[in-house]
């Protein structure tokens, strides 16, 4: 990245990079992005269909759950722990009785929740682009969240998965009739 910067620079084609945070968009989009981004992730593994589908309702799931996660005054690290476990969860639940790979699924699902873009912008608050000088503290403070936000996930989504296989376990060990499913007038 740096080398082509440093190279269009040289031939007369400077690129003008901002370090300043994008915004997320309108809710609609930002649902649309993640369902479209889970889904073009399993589907460049060649998944089937069912997982493709599957991967995109855990992508909008995840997304939804870390909505919800901001909305709560628990931080923005554990909202994104909140949206890899229950990706990871519900995709375990559903997984097997939709014939759909749990690990691709869960990882379609956690890829709109990864901080590439704060990571890309630590690197640019260290290092400084031709308009806005480097700043070191600013930019470890963006990477160590960038790194905090990573391990949420991953340690979200595992914890998630592991839970999520003996319950889904556990359900389908359930008698399920159409007698267990009316509801009493007791």
């Amino acid at each position: 990245l740096l080398f082509t910067l440093q190279f269009t620079s040289m031939i007369g084609f400077p690129v003008y990079i901002s370090i300043s945070p994008v915004g997320l968009g309108p809710a609609w989009m930002q649902y649309l992005g993640a369902t479209m981004a889970a889904m073009t992730f399993v589907v460049s593994g060649y998944a089937n269909f069912n997982t493709i589908v599957v991967a995109g309702m855990m992508g909008f799931l995840g997304w939804l759950a870390f909505s919800v996660g901001m909305l709560l005054p628990i931080g923005e690290v554990f909202a994104y722990f909140l949206a890899g476990f229950v990706s990871a969860f519900v995709a375990m639940l559903i997984t097997r009785s939709m014939n759909a790979p749990s690990v691709a699924v869960i990882g379609g699902a956690i890829l709109p929740l990864v901080p590439g873009l704060r990571l890309y912008w630590a690197l640019m608050q260290t290092l400084g682009t031709v308009n806005n000088p480097p700043d070191t503290a600013a930019g470890l403070a963006t990477l160590a969240t960038a790194i905090a936000i990573a391990l949420a996930i991953a340690s979200g989504a595992s914890l998630g998965g592991f839970l999520g296989r003996p319950t889904n376990e556990r359900l389908r060990k359930l008698p399920v009739t159409a007698k267990n499913l009316r509801f009493s007038r007791h």
